[in-house]
């Protein structure tokens, strides 16, 4: 629901201020697929204020918790966002902000490629003999990342679904096809 309604919030960005007057259960009510963002939403809340909690303690200490590795952490104890711009709420949003864009594109993205590896049996045969050594053992033994960045024609396939998706999604000022010398089809 959320991936198909982000064309629907992109091209109406005034819906999402009118959505956000709505009682919380009523939005739940509607699409009860939203208790994983409530969730989310909690999550990003509870680490921003333990954020806040452990700037308070540094400054009391006299300690530095830039070693905590949280971009939350960074965000209220390091970086140059002026103090009024670091509520609590705000920095939800921008979580979930972070939260949408690596899950919308990236599930896009896998949708894209894996129709087009399903519906060209060329394509599929050809990554399923190229992956049959790596993944003789899987299960049991995954491959490592360096075997399959290793296989030429799975790194075509990749790139190529990066490449058309992102024409698509750039209304046609996405990435130019380049030729590495490997037969696509």
């Amino acid at each position: 629901m959320v991936i198909r309604s982000v064309a629907l919030f992109m091209g109406l960005p005034t819906l999402i201020q009118l959505i956000s007057f709505l009682p919380e259960s009523v939005l739940l009510w509607f699409d009860p697929r939203g208790h994983a963002f409530k969730k989310f939403r909690k999550l990003a809340t509870d680490n921003i204020s333990q954020a806040k909690r452990d700037k308070e303690k540094d400054i009391k200490t006299g300690l530095s918790g830039d070693d905590r590795g949280s971009l939350f952490h960074y965000i209220v104890s390091s970086s140059s966002m002026p103090v009024s711009e670091q509520s609590t709420e705000r920095l939800a949003k921008e979580a979930q902000v972070l939260l949408g864009a690596g899950t919308a594109s990236t599930a896009r993205t896998l949708d894209v490629t894996v129709y087009y590896i399903l519906a060209n049996q060329h394509v599929r045969t050809r990554i399923m003999e190229e992956l049959a050594a790596p993944m003789s053992d899987f299960p049991d033994v995954f491959p490592s990342l360096a075997t399959l960045r290793s296989s030429p024609y799975l790194q075509a396939v990749i790139k190529e679904g990066l490449r058309y998706v992102s024409d698509v999604c750039a209304s046609g000022a996405g990435l130019q096809r380049v030729d590495s010398g490997l037969l696509m089809g």
